[in-house]
């Protein structure tokens, strides 16, 4: 894969990343929503099952274990939703599943990385860290939410790298990706069976905006896979990172939230720092 395509690739995972966390920041409920999104998720790989070859034997654990975390992992991020909102859960989930993922990076995919792109990668987590409010985070009646949300985190890293080696054990990486659709069956399910009026409702009254985060969280995470399938994840992740610079701008220009000067200087961290590993690819 040329350089240009990842770039490519990765801008559009962005893209996709930033208007899927805006569309679910305007939703209410989010399980439903969830529930919601993977039911068009399931349809779109019965879609494409038959344009791609069948998945090897040898990569359905890691596509069965992959299910498993990804459910697990919204069971958190659901838990900690209803103490918080968006803007409270995503900073601290980001921070742990960036650190998560280079992590298990350094441990399943033996992964080396230069000096530079430590510094770029230390300023990335930095960054991220920075958004986080560690007053509000720190009293007594908020630990069980900030467990709930560090948990989602580490078993989001968890799930997020065994998609990035399923995706590298798959003789085509387009079948894993395809496949990988099917990763929020069991919380379909549980959104019916436990919000059947509602998910119906839901599907009726805002299916554009269902059908829409459908397309952009498998589009974009499929783009990102295929950079991942060619790329090492630790000069990877932290590009994708841009999405927290990007989701920023939205909130602050088009959904007009608060001026916010934590987030700013956050979003500038992470810039700079990615502009640092860039860098790092051509100069050292």
């Amino acid at each position: 894969m040329t350089d240009l395509l990842a770039l490519l690739l990765i801008l559009v995972s962005v893209a996709c990343s930033t208007g899927y966390s805006t569309l679910i920041k305007l939703s209410g409920n989010r399980v439903v929503l969830f529930g919601a999104i993977n039911f068009f998720s399931c349809l779109g790989f019965l879609c494409l099952m038959p344009l791609v070859p069948v998945l090897e034997r040898d990569v359905w654990p890691i596509l069965f274990a992959s299910v498993i975390t990804y459910n697990i992992m919204l069971y958190f991020i659901s838990k900690a939703y209803e103490n918080n909102d968006l803007s409270g859960v995503f900073p601290i989930t980001a921070a742990v599943k960036f650190c998560a993922v280079i992590l298990y990076a350094k441990l399943i995919f033996s992964e080396s990385a230069t000096f530079y792109e430590w510094v770029g990668i230390i300023g990335v987590a930095i960054g991220i860290f920075t958004q986080i409010n560690w007053r509000k985070m720190l009293r007594r009646d908020e630990y069980m939410p900030v467990f709930y949300i560090v948990m989602a985190g580490i078993i989001g890293g968890l799930q997020f790298s065994l998609d990035i080696y399923g995706t590298r054990q798959s003789t085509n990486p387009f079948s894993y990706i395809v496949y990988a659709m099917v990763l929020g069956f069991p919380v379909m399910l549980y959104a019916v069976a436990k919000y059947k009026r509602k998910t119906v409702e839901l599907v009726k009254n805002e299916w554009r905006q269902i059908i829409g985060s459908a397309l952009m969280d498998n589009i974009g995470y499929a783009a990102i896979l295929l950079v991942m399938y060619s790329l090492k994840v630790l000069y990877v992740v932290p590009l994708s990172n841009l999405s927290i610079v990007a989701v920023t701008c939205v909130g602050l220009f088009v959904l007009k939230e608060p001026l916010a000067q934590r987030r700013i200087i956050s979003s500038f961290i992470i810039l700079v720092s990615i502009l640092l590993i860039q860098f790092s690819q051509i100069s050292f």
